[in-house]
């Protein structure tokens, strides 16, 4: 028997010419871990360019599957829809990435309005997690992203793509899912944005409750026995 992450990469082991039992269990998180987040201002402190602002957070590797070109262009194209908002990249850098997102954005002129922050780890990762309003993945491939699933535990709303490969986030209405082009990126960015403070927290809540039915370790650990 073959445990896949997702239906998606049980496709590909079919695909592969494997014909042995496949069990599609996917990745779990600790939901309680992210129950008492850090205040939203205490990422301030570490970076007060952040005061006042509202803050989208991507939280990855930064790496070309990862769509942040894609992510940098749609963002560009907000204009003054985005005001008042910060795009936080966090993330560890793999071959020059970082450098080559801050060049593109300063051509398109949005510098202003990004902050790369560089890999936070433990008690950075929960301010980052706690000071967001909103999480994005707008990645070309997935196995099945923890970074969503803390994501969701945490009560944020997310953007992903199918490649993402979790629909049910989305079908459960605590996601936003586009496809990865600057155009539809845009999209769902724009949408997110323009919600009302109280529709992304009743989305970020939708989110939650999905992980809790659904994508705890325990629920993963149970699946795995059976």
């Amino acid at each position: 028997c073959i445990h896949a992450l997702c239906a998606q990469e049980a496709r590909n082991i079919r695909s592969a010419g494997i014909r042995q039992p496949i069990a599609v269990i996917p990745n779990g998180v600790d939901a309680t871990a992210f129950d008492r987040l850090p205040p939203r201002t205490k990422i301030e402190e570490r970076f007060p360019i952040l005061a006042g602002q509202k803050r989208a957070l991507f939280l990855s590797r930064l790496h070309p599957k990862k769509g942040l070109d894609n992510l940098l262009r749609a963002w560009a194209t907000l204009g003054t829809a985005a005001r008042g908002w910060m795009l936080l990249i966090a993330g560890p850098d793999e071959a020059g990435m970082e450098r080559h997102l801050r060049r593109l954005a300063a051509e398109l002129a949005i510098s202003h309005a990004v902050l790369f922050t560089g890999p936070l780890y433990g008690q950075a990762k929960m301010e980052a997690l706690g000071g967001a309003d909103c999480f994005l993945l707008p990645s070309f491939s997935e196995g099945f992203s923890i970074a969503v699933l803390e994501a969701a535990a945490s009560r944020l709303p997310v953007l992903v793509t199918p490649a993402c490969n979790f629909p049910e986030l989305a079908a459960a209405g605590g996601a936003v899912e586009v496809e990865p082009t600057v155009s539809e990126t845009a999209k769902g960015l724009r949408r997110l944005i323009e919600m009302p403070d109280a529709v992304r927290q009743e989305m970020g809540l939708r989110g939650r409750i999905l992980v809790e039915s659904r994508y705890t370790w325990s629920a993963a650990s149970a699946a795995m026995i059976d």
